[in-house]
């Protein structure tokens, strides 16, 4: 059950994205604390990822091959950063029973950020000639003393 498709939802909020607004999911049972799960959502204007983008229009199952209980949620101001998300095949080196989920974004840099922290250190992605906009991963390569600048790219972006 999708219960977005039952609100009146400005569409303009899934244009330009990869997220759909209709959600699918192979997982076809609720229970408690499922209902109380999509209540929190509700309440808070959030949304579940899986089952509406790239890699995972199906809703694939995160749990012993047989059920969805391992989600991935945001607001609609972070569907402009994501482009996809994904189910990763099931490793016991990782988890008893649960599938790992990948959810990847781009996240640029507004241009202060970008040139301030290109100047003040090399990047070991850049060294390896990956080019483009600061991508999420790179902010975890940045120094101390540019842990400023990177503070106001994420009040940019969760605005």
């Amino acid at each position: 059950m999708d219960w977005y498709n039952e609100l009146n939802l400005d569409n303009t909020m899934f244009l330009n994205t990869h997220v759909k607004k209709e959600r699918c999911n192979i997982d076809k049972s609720v229970n408690n604390y499922g209902y109380k799960f999509i209540d929190f959502l509700q309440c808070n204007k959030m949304f579940i990822l899986n089952g509406r983008t790239n890699r995972d229009y199906t809703g694939n199952v995160t749990c012993k091959g047989a059920s969805a209980v391992d989600y991935c949620v945001c607001t609609s101001n972070i569907f402009k950063y994501v482009l996809s998300l994904n189910v990763l095949d099931f490793s016991p080196l990782l988890s008893d029973v649960h599938s790992p989920i990948e959810v990847l974004c781009n996240f640029h840099a507004p241009d202060d950020v970008s040139t301030a922290l290109s100047n003040n250190h090399v990047n070991p992605l850049r060294q390896r000639g990956i080019t483009g906009p600061l991508s999420l991963l790179e902010y975890c390569f940045v120094p101390l003393s540019q842990v400023g600048n990177v503070m106001n790219v994420r009040n940019h972006v969760l605005l």
